[in-house]
């Protein structure tokens, strides 16, 4: 039928009845050639899969340990050709990172013997160059009819890139875990702030009340009197200390109450370097250097100027307190750009940036003690004559929240500390507005002052400070009974019975005192109000400061009430409340 085929001839000689003849033998081979081709076809598949793939493929035979094929990604991979590594089988531990040899040996030896683990992970300096990457190994063990193993067959793929994607989320979760766990500390020491200031409020004032008495009598200054009069001055600078304390534990809550302006980061260094706590470090530490290195240029961003300058110093007193003896603080300012993620602490957005950065070459901190820095009380130092209250760098990272800014913290033991706030930057054009003089307060009796507080102690606290500071007091036990006395007024057509309402935030529920600041308004829209408040959700206080309400924090001695009156009264002196 004309078919052609494949066919297999054998000959041989042969005896056929006395006769030499050769005998030929013709077999059609035409199955056996298809499966040889279909054979050379699959090993040529398999080579083209081996010579492009990505991962190495190996074969090393036992128990010699020589490789009989090694494919061309170990050149990407390795930085070495096929033929290095048949060339020298003991060429991948020359490459092995010096961190990995050990556990390398290991797993080698156990190759070798045939006691081959499933994987392994390891590092390598890639060849020619300081380059480190992660690998990970598969192996199959093969085994002759026998069961002894004569070759390994193995993969060796590049995971750089995963390894350092399990880091960054990693540290991601580690900083959520830190960010969370400082937002339930904010969280609780501001509703412990705001029940303590109105603890201290009477401890605050009440003191100078009593000594003013004293002196209104007359009383002879006999020993009595002055051991009077000593203890409490005493009470009054403790009650001062404690609510100190209670303005560090509000600024954890992250949740200031201040306004930001435009200020130069360069300004506060120098004040920082002129004020009486660094001359008091100083004094003490006399074998500490102190540096700083400021921006050519003004270094212009958003801040409360006295709360920046409270978390430099506290930064400050931190560097000279981790130094044993003998140390140095560097202080410094710049301008950076970056265009990607950056902070090994808390992650940093693109952005331009005002950079201060406070390094210290003291004591250090141990790489899983950074995490916990921030956290209130959390020390690995020895008290001594610079130990503070524990609050320190928690108020540090409740400040640099409240700008809107970023911390980052990079220590190593034995070498010392470097911290960075990234605040971002903003247009050095904006102009600085001037820094008012304050003026001594004094007492001014035409005013006429409400104050609405609903705890009893407190209106008869505040209503007895304000007629020593010669103001005419009353009094308003909650929101609605405030807003009467300005609605009794308004219906008879009268104008404001008050220059001035002294309002509490924190009151009734559902009537607190910006609802109340909202009715008096509708009512005398120019009428003028200072929020006072221990400690409230800020967005009600800022939204009061929007509405033309000052802001008086608790507690507050008798000073601070006559200067912030006097502020207000003054402010816009000619407008008169209708």
């Amino acid at each position: 039928d004309g078919s052609i085929y494949p066919l297999s001839i054998m000959g041989k000689d042969a005896d056929y009845m006395g006769r030499d003849v050769r005998v030929v033998e013709f077999s059609d081979v035409t199955e056996r050639k298809q499966a040889e081709d279909q054979l050379h076809k699959s090993e040529a598949r398999f080579r083209r899969l081996a010579d492009n793939a990505p991962d190495m493929i190996y074969r090393m035979s036992l128990p010699d340990g020589r490789y009989e094929y090694v494919s061309p990604a170990s050149t990407a991979i390795f930085g070495c050709p096929p033929e290095a590594f048949i060339d020298t089988p003991a060429l991948i531990r020359k490459l092995i990172h010096p961190s990995d040899k050990t556990f390398f040996e290991e797993q080698w030896k156990a190759l070798i013997e045939g006691h081959m683990p499933p994987f392994y992970e390891y590092r390598i300096i890639y060849a020619g160059s300081d380059e480190v990457r992660w690998l990970h190994q598969s192996n199959v063990l093969i085994r002759d009819a026998a069961g002894s193993p004569i070759a390994i067959e193995g993969i060796v793929s590049d995971i750089t890139e995963r390894k350092a994607c399990e880091r960054r989320e990693k540290d991601l979760q580690t900083k959520l875990a830190r960010s969370g766990r400082l937002e339930s500390v904010g969280a609780l020491a501001g509703g412990v702030a705001h029940d303590l200031n109105n603890s201290l409020a009477p401890l605050v004032m009440l003191p100078q009340l009593i000594l003013d008495n004293i002196h209104d009598r007359d009383l002879p200054p006999d020993d009595t009197t002055k051991e009077m009069e000593k203890c409490l001055s005493i009470i009054e600078s403790s009650a001062m200390r404690s609510a100190k304390v209670v303005k560090d534990l509000l600024h954890l809550s992250g949740s200031g109450q201040y306004p930001l302006e435009p200020f130069d980061l360069n300004a506060a260094i120098c004040i920082q370097a002129t004020c009486s706590c660094a001359r008091d470090i100083r004094s003490s530490r006399s074998d500490i250097t102190f540096a700083s290195s400021l921006a050519a240029e003004p270094v212009m961003i958003m801040a409360n100027e006295s709360h920046l300058n409270r978390a430099i110093g506290n930064l400050i007193h931190n560097a000279a307190e981790s130094i044993s003896k003998d140390g140095s603080v560097n202080v410094r300012t710049s301008v950076v750009q970056t265009d990607e993620h950056i902070g090994s602490f808390e992650d940093v957005p693109p952005g331009r940036y005002a950079v201060l950065e406070i390094a210290d070459t003291g004591c250090g901190v141990d790489a899983n003690d950074v995490n916990h820095v921030f956290e209130p009380f959390f020390s690995r130092k020895t008290k001594g004559a610079l130990a503070g209250s524990g609050l320190g760098l928690a108020v540090v990272h409740g400040i640099v929240k409240d700008h809107n800014s970023f911390l980052d913290v990079v220590s190593l033991v034995g070498e010392g500390t470097t911290f960075r706030i990234y605040f971002p930057l903003i247009s050095s054009s904006r102009e600085t507005p001037p820094v008012a003089l304050k003026r001594l307060a004094t007492p001014q009796g035409s005013a006429r002052i409400l104050a609405v507080d609903d705890e009893k102690a407190q209106r008869f606290i505040i209503s007895k400070n304000l007629e020593k500071l010669g103001y005419a007091a009353s009094v308003a036990s909650h929101g609605h009974e405030a807003v009467a006395l300005f609605a009794e007024a308004e219906k008879a057509k009268h104008a404001s019975p008050f220059d001035l309402v002294l309002l509490d935030m924190t009151m009734e529920i559902g009537f607190d005192g910006l609802d109340t600041y909202q009715a008096i308004l509708e009512l005398y829209p120019n009428q003028k109000v200072i929020i006072s408040s221990g400690h409230t959700d800020s967005n009600r206080i800022r939204a009061a400061m929007e509405l033309g309400a000052g802001c008086l924090p608790k507690p507050y001695p008798r000073s601070e009430l006559a200067e912030a009156l006097r502020k207000m009264l003054d402010n816009d002196e000619a407008a008169t409340a209708t």
